[in-house]
């Protein structure tokens, strides 16, 4: 089953920082946030700040999979992926990086943990499989895939 969160999410909360008049409603965003990682709706982390001061600041979801184990995110989690000659690599916060081959135009696999991940570089995004769970990322900084 594959999850995608409404676009219009994203921006309004890209945009709830900006308006100097409106305060962060911290409860409301935390129930939110709580019911999306419940259903298992949604991953990553979502921060917001007003003149360089981070007002609210919450990551849902996991940096980390296996059969034996799930690890939390943290605000702090960031997750990469790069290009190491004609081969992607890819890496979370604080695990180990490994190595994506290529299993088909804009398809990439890492078998020995179950990762899948499809890039549509019409949209800048890439859908990113693993453990029964499909995740959505819309890439903000410098995602291009180039074959």
């Amino acid at each position: 089953m594959k999850y995608r969160i409404p676009a219009a999410i994203l921006v309004t909360m890209m945009f709830i920082g900006t308006a100097l008049t409106q305060s962060i409603n911290k409860p409301k965003l935390d129930s939110l946030f709580s019911v999306l990682a419940q259903k298992n709706k949604a991953m990553g982390s979502v921060t917001i700040s007003r003149n360089g001061i981070i007002l609210y600041s919450r990551a849902i979801g996991y940096s980390y999979i296996s059969e034996k184990e799930k690890k939390p995110a943290t605000v702090e989690t960031k997750y990469t992926i790069n290009k190491k000659g004609s081969m992607l690599i890819g890496q979370a916060t604080g695990q180990s990086s490994f190595p994506l081959e290529a299993t088909g135009k804009d398809k990439f696999e890492f078998e020995q943990a179950g990762i899948m991940i499809q890039f549509d570089s019409t949209k800048n995004e890439f859908t990113f499989h693993q453990a029964g769970g499909s995740y959505l990322f819309i890439c903000v900084e410098c995602c291009r895939y180039d074959q």
